[in-house]
């Protein structure tokens, strides 16, 4: 079977660098849409910002790799690839497993940044424990299958390079692929469905709540994407790698995609608001009254605590510059999307959910005239 030149795209190659980059671009548009959210319209930034950032880094990183790949001949018969050049199947499979560890490194990061999206939001203490549980169970899955995945040829040299004499593979890597691959989709499952146990003490719109928690549940389609990239795991011991590992890669992409894209749908709520404000299609209210239920009724609500970034400083609207205090438009778009309404007696013991000390009363709008006037 011939191959075609190096530098051109063949075989298999095709739909995979379609998937991968359709997804990718995606992942980077709502990518692109978060950080201008997070630095212009809400301007607050946290270290799950970082986190995110990194994870679409790693994933744009992994989609390059894989486009290089192609271009030395993935996608298309290894037997051919070698009849060609020794050294053309050695890029080939080098770039290949440098995208797999850029890939097997985003798994965690990208649910590590989804955690710490939703530890922004939650504010019962078992809420956080699950999440950090759910954040450390996976970390360790992928740093075992990453240090497995990369160390499992003796020399590891010989993973990408068969022309090593003496060389050999004798861990079995797919165990560990499995492994991760089952501990992904689980995650993906528990921030998808989550969200829908806390996401009705938002102080904000019914609309917006749901918003919230129904782009959390496309967690649902990335674990789908993790179903079938399990399922073909089986191709990583195949003889013809370069042809049976397009299914683990594409699927593997595309969940890691719809992660990233779930997680920033949320934080561009603010963003959104100020479009629709834009053009006319939305009033002026960030978030329904503290001190009326959702539906026209009145009646007691739990106090409204303005939370803060992660890792980072107040939101803006809570306490900071006093350039950010005098913007109402601003102060509106942190609250919609920071804000929760809790019970009086529940107990908040994480500093990250302190309310600022002009607010404590629960009275946001009697807090922010004081602010003013101060």
């Amino acid at each position: 079977m011939d191959v075609t030149p190096i530098g051109t795209i063949g075989g298999e190659g095709h739909w995979l660098l379609a998937v991968s980059w359709a997804t990718t671009g995606a992942a980077a548009f709502f990518f692109l849409l978060r950080l201008y959210t997070r630095l212009v319209v809400i301007k607050a930034y946290g270290w799950d910002d970082t986190i995110y950032n990194a994870s679409f880094i790693l994933l744009l990183a992994c989609t390059i790799m894989v486009h290089v790949s192609v271009l030395y001949g993935l996608g298309q018969s290894q037997d051919a690839i070698w009849d060609d050049s020794h050294d053309r199947l050695t890029k080939c499979l080098l770039y290949l497993i440098i995208a797999q560890i850029f890939g097997v490194s985003t798994m965690g990061v990208a649910k590590v940044s989804l955690g710490l999206f939703l530890l922004r939001l939650v504010a019962k203490p078992w809420h956080r424990w699950a999440i950090w549980a759910a954040i450390a169970a996976l970390l360790v899955d992928t740093a075992v299958c990453a240090f497995a995945f990369a160390f499992q040829c003796t020399p590891p040299a010989f993973l990408w390079d068969k022309t090593i004499p003496g060389g050999s593979c004798p861990l079995p890597i797919t165990p560990f692929a499995v492994a991760l691959g089952t501990g992904c989709v689980l995650a993906d499952l528990f921030f998808a469905v989550f969200p829908w146990v806390f996401v009705w003490q938002l102080n904000k719109p019914f609309q917006e709540r749901l918003l919230i928690a129904g782009s959390m549940s496309l967690g649902l389609a990335a674990a789908a994407c993790g179903v079938k990239r399990t399922i073909g795991l089986g191709g990583l011991q195949s003889a013809n790698y370069t042809i049976d590992a397009i299914p683990t890669c594409a699927w593997s992409i595309a969940e890691l995609a719809i992660t990233l894209v779930c997680i920033a749908i949320p934080v561009c709520l603010p963003l959104f608001r100020q479009v629709l404000k834009s053009v006319g299609l939305t009033g002026g209210e960030a978030s329904a009254p503290s001190g009326k239920k959702e539906g026209g009724g009145s009646g007691k609500s739990g106090p409204v605590f303005a939370l803060r970034t992660f890792g980072g400083g107040d939101m803006a609207g809570s306490k900071g510059s006093k350039s950010w205090q005098r913007s109402s438009q601003v102060r509106d778009d942190a609250e919609s999307e920071f804000s929760l309404r809790r019970t009086p007696t529940e107990d908040v013991r994480d500093g990250m959910n302190r309310p600022p000390p002009d607010v404590a009363d629960g009275d946001v709008e009697r807090g922010l005239a004081m602010r003013d006037e101060k």
